[in-house]
């Protein structure tokens, strides 16, 4: 909320008349006496974020790779951090760059539950496109059973994410992915 004292709002004609055309705020005010007074509160607008993910599995015999690349479209403000989540199960150690520009200070992850959530603290606060690359490497046991969960990665703190994933096999290795997900050609 705001208070106001000895202030009246300038319209079109006053603006023109104080050299102010073409403003478009509505904060702007003319004083006639000294004692004048205003009081604004400023609150930061918070942002509004979406999420599309892309997963490329490689499932070779003794191991499974990674590499993971999120895409944010950050509206009506900037961010200075972004956090997504892994499970529990995935390495604790992973690469994470940031694509088309973005650089970022630290990372790092904490175990919530059953899941590792990892936190990006940006080198400056973003908007609009913001891209990151994630990758890992995971050891399998040989005798480990096939039907191997791949871990999914999912965006925090945005208001949807939709996802893409496409599973490279071994020719050493008969490859099916069992999903309920819709195929993409």
């Amino acid at each position: 909320s705001e208070a106001l004292q000895g202030l009246t709002p300038l319209d079109g004609k006053d603006k023109a008349r104080f050299g102010l055309e073409g403003l478009e705020s509505q904060l702007a005010y003319r004083f006639v006496n000294p004692d004048h007074q205003a009081v604004f509160r400023a609150t930061r607008i918070s942002p509004i974020a979406t999420a599309q993910s892309y997963a490329f599995f490689g499932v070779l015999p003794n191991h499974l790779t990674a590499h993971y690349e999120l895409s944010y479209d950050i509206q009506q403000a900037a961010l200075d951090r972004v956090a997504f989540w892994l499970p529990e199960d995935t390495p604790s150690s992973l690469s994470i760059r940031g694509l088309d520009g973005v650089q970022w200070k630290e990372f790092d992850s904490e175990v919530v539950d059953d899941r590792r959530k990892w936190t990006v603290r940006l080198a400056e606060r973003r908007q609009g496109q913001l891209r990151l690359a994630v990758d890992f490497r995971r050891r399998v046991d040989e005798d480990e059973p096939r039907d191997m969960p791949l871990p999914p990665l999912q965006a925090d703190g945005v208001a949807y994410q939709s996802s893409l994933v496409a599973v490279e096999g071994s020719a050493e290795l008969d490859v099916a992915v069992k999903t309920d997900g819709r195929r993409v050609d």
